[in-house]
């Protein structure tokens, strides 16, 4: 009788399929499956004990579909499918406990869609969708306990719209949308209390313009629209509180207007490659 399986089956590549094996005592299954390169299915086991599942299924690359188990008590599912890189759908599991999607599914570029997962507990999206670039779509999780983004939708570049999800005062968006290049609009998030957005919509070609975001608070906007080329007019955001203009806009070569006196008070001098090849 197991209590947490470890590293049991790590890099079993020739593993094609698994048995229903009893595991109603197993409490963790950290890197148990992982690199289990061969396998394209995985039967349903008892998992009502597990509180946690990070690292078990990285690199499962033929895995293609994924059971219902209970995973109510799991509390961390880092890394736990990430590059899982044929599963094309992905089941409506329990999260309730879960706080931290970090890189959970990054890589997993077969998907098209994402469960309606509760994540009301969740504090980390940490490179939780990166490289998605299949995903079309997005749910509108709660986001009200996430204190991370950072690389969150890197990547996506299949997204066609996104959700008006919540953001809490003090997040970080690093890069949190890079690439999302099928995206054509955004909705008006509250970015009250958000101080960086580094490179958040750069190579975002799609959109065309941009909402009135609060950005009284941020102080670095390094790349943040960098390489946006179909966004022609700027919208008339609160840049009094930048410090870091660096490449801001550089690359977003249909822009043609910009307002005036945007910097007049920003106690910044660093402006290096802000609008380099614009259409201004």
């Amino acid at each position: 009788s197991l209590t947490n399986a470890g590293v049991t089956w790590q890099n079993c590549t020739n593993l094609v399929s698994f048995p229903a094996l009893d595991f109603s005592g197993v409490g963790g299954f950290s890197y148990t499956w992982y690199g289990c390169s061969g396998l394209t299915s995985f039967p349903w086991i008892d998992t009502s004990n597990v509180t946690y599942l990070s690292y078990a299924w990285k690199n499962c690359f033929s895995l293609a579909s994924f059971p219902l188990i209970d995973t109510s008590a799991v509390q961390s599912m880092g890394f736990a499918w990430n590059n899982c890189t044929s599963l094309t759908s992905f089941p409506l599991i329990d999260t309730s406990a879960c706080t931290s999607f970090s890189n959970a599914w990054y890589g997993c570029s077969s998907l098209t869609s994402f469960p309606l997962l509760d994540t009301s507990s969740v504090s980390s999206f940490y490179y939780t969708w990166r490289s998605c670039n299949n995903l079309t779509s997005f749910p509108l999780l709660d986001t009200s306990s996430v204190n991370i983004f950072d690389y969150a939708w890197y990547g996506c570049s299949s997204l066609t719209s996104f959700p008006a999800i919540v953001l809490k005062n003090g997040v970080t968006l690093t890069y949190a949308w890079y690439g999302c290049s099928s995206l054509t609009s955004f909705p008006l998030l509250n970015f009250t209390g958000v101080t960086g957005l580094i490179s958040t919509f750069s190579q975002c070609s799609g959109i065309t313009s941009l909402p009135l975001f609060d950005t009284s608070s941020v102080t670095t906007f390094n790349n943040t629209f960098s390489g946006m080329s179909a966004l022609a007019t700027f919208p008339a955001i609160n840049l009094s509180s930048g410090v870091d203009f660096t490449a801001s806009c550089a690359n977003a070569s249909s822009l043609t207007t910009f307002p005036a006196n945007m910097f007049d008070n920003c106690q910044t001098t660093v402006y290096n490659s802000a609008f380099w090849n614009c259409a201004l």
